[in-house]
């Protein structure tokens, strides 16, 4: 009779143990929830409440711009006008595929007005849902 010199210890079960994986996904989750955190603000007294997007822990930002929001400006009394603009950004980063759409037809446009032919292959193959979508958000009026 031999004894396996390579055979693995018993793991103790004083804990239970958890799946590299899972904890993986939890610590996923809770970064997707941070990074999509957004709350109202009257960022530096202005007229119009914007929404605040929480880029990482005490770093925030408005939604329609990339101006820097002041812990003060929480604690300013909003004034309840929306900022028509942060609507429309959280509203165009919740639809990515709409997003791709609006960039191509850019794209084709800036090259169109240089005088370049289009790309080979750059042909768009968007859904008609997508395209609904982008154009709904081009008819919105900005703030």
């Amino acid at each position: 009779m031999t004894v396996d010199m390579w055979h693995p210890l018993p793991v103790p079960t004083t804990a239970p143990s958890r799946a590299p994986r899972i904890i993986r996904d939890e610590m996923t989750e809770v970064l997707a929830r941070v990074e999509t955190q957004t709350r109202l603000v009257r960022v530096h007294g202005g007229r119009l409440d914007h929404t605040a997007r929480q880029e990482r822990p005490g770093r925030w930002r408005m939604a329609c711009g990339t101006l820097p929001v002041n812990p003060r400006d929480f604690e300013r009394s909003l004034c309840g006008t929306p900022c028509l603009a942060c609507d429309r950004a959280l509203r165009l980063a919740a639809d990515p595929a709409a997003a791709a759409v609006r960039a191509h037809i850019a794209t084709v446009q800036r090259r169109q007005a240089a005088g370049q032919p289009p790309l080979p292959g750059s042909e768009p193959r968007p859904n008609p849902a997508a395209e609904a979508t982008a154009r709904a958000h081009e008819e919105q009026p900005a703030s």
